[in-house]
């Protein structure tokens, strides 16, 4: 009966029943008007429920039991705004989103031929007192972009993917990996203690990939990264082709040392660039592969062994091996 009877007084109050207007801390914290409701709210029935405060008729609902209770209202919301507004360095931190076009040109008979996509990557970095946090060591990332498509002469399609042979967070580091980190001295010229600190190193470096501009040229091969019997891992993206297009299980991997085999004399790679770009998303690869909207995980089917086992993959072949996300995200975390 009570709880009822709250609720009716909170709806029919224009002001909420302690006085307070929390629509004025909606444009002074710049907070979705939601989210200041739910606040507003919860701590306004906590405050109501603990003891039949301020119900009409009992014993708090006194001019100066009103007042203080008041007060101790507006005490806690505030208190609850603070903590909503540093709750971003509490729990870590939110880096703005950047978009960077990926060019890669090829090198044909009758000319050169290019091919671009925009990516947008959007970095979040935890805590250090979170189990992942610290200094890049938890860094989570939003991606949205797809493979850039490049029409050669031949009348077939380079597909520059968002994968690369060393890692499927290709996309992720490709214009962050282009700018060079800080260094120990700059990182502690910046500290307050004079001392290195990861977490602000990964916020400089975020600093830096922010304001650097210009086109960079992707190097073929990554350095600092471990080579896998004895080649060294690409910094190019992964180059893939169809035989036939509305096919998925005709997928082939183009080696970029290897466009000559592939598709004949005068083919080859002249160079990958990144570079930053305010232009739109474009979303042309469902148009050109319809049936990647029905894909689900890879490309084709899991194939099974007699016994019903599962292929492993590295014998299923490259189309169980790439999944949509090779070829267009949408709000995807990594």
């Amino acid at each position: 009966m009570r709880k009822a009877r709250l609720r009716r007084l909170l709806r029919r109050s224009g002001r909420g029943i302690l006085g307070l207007d929390p629509s004025s801390f909606y444009s002074a914290l710049d907070l979705p008007n939601r989210h200041w409701l739910r606040l507003y709210s919860s701590v306004s029935f906590a405050i109501l429920t603990q003891g039949g405060l301020l119900v009409p008729g009992s014993r708090f609902s006194d001019l100066r039991c009103q007042r203080a209770w008041q007060a101790a209202a507006w005490l806690l919301l505030m208190l609850s705004a603070m903590l909503t507004t540093a709750c971003g360095d509490v729990l870590g931190k939110s880096y703005p989103p950047y978009r960077y076009r990926l060019t890669v040109e090829i090198e044909t008979p009758k000319g050169l031929r290019t091919g671009s996509s925009v990516i947008e990557v959007q970095t979040f970095r935890a805590a250090r007192w979170m189990p992942s946090g610290g200094g890049g060591g938890g860094v989570g990332n939003k991606v949205k972009g797809e493979a850039a498509a490049i029409d050669l002469p031949n009348g077939q399609t380079l597909f520059a993917l968002l994968e690369t042979e060393w890692g499927w967070d290709w996309p992720v580091n490709l214009y962050a990996l282009q700018v060079p980190y800080p260094t120990q001295p700059e990182v502690a010229a910046r500290s307050p203690d004079g001392k290195w600190n990861p977490d602000l190193n990964f916020d400089m470096w975020m600093e830096r990939v922010e304001a650097a501009r210009g086109v960079f040229e992707v190097p073929r091969l990554r350095e600092g990264l471990p080579s896998e019997h004895g080649v060294k891992p690409s910094g190019w993206p992964m180059l893939v082709r169809f035989h036939n297009t509305r096919d998925p299980a005709t997928v082939e991997e183009v080696k970029p040392g290897e466009l000559k085999a592939a598709f004949g004399k005068g083919y080859a790679v002249q160079r990958v660039t990144v570079e930053r770009t305010e232009d739109p998303i474009g979303f042309d690869i469902p148009r050109r592969l319809p049936w990647l909207a029905k894909s689900n995980g890879s490309l084709v089917e899991h194939p099974r062994n007699e016994d019903g086992s599962l292929v492993p993959l590295s014998e299923a072949g490259l189309a169980v091996n790439l999944t949509g996300q090779a070829f267009h995200m949408r709000d995807f975390e990594r």
